[in-house]
């Protein structure tokens, strides 16, 4: 890997990472939602 890769991954390795993910089509926002919710239980 190239340096830099190797000091990215080095800086985040103990960190928490929070996906963050954007959806302009609200009836595909809405069925992700139920998917992932209903994995929950």
């Amino acid at each position: 890997m190239s340096q830099k890769v190797d000091h990215l991954l080095s800086l985040l390795q103990d960190q928490t990472v929070i996906p963050i993910l954007r959806i302009d089509d609200i009836q595909s926002a809405i069925t992700l939602a139920r998917a992932l919710l209903s994995k929950v239980d």
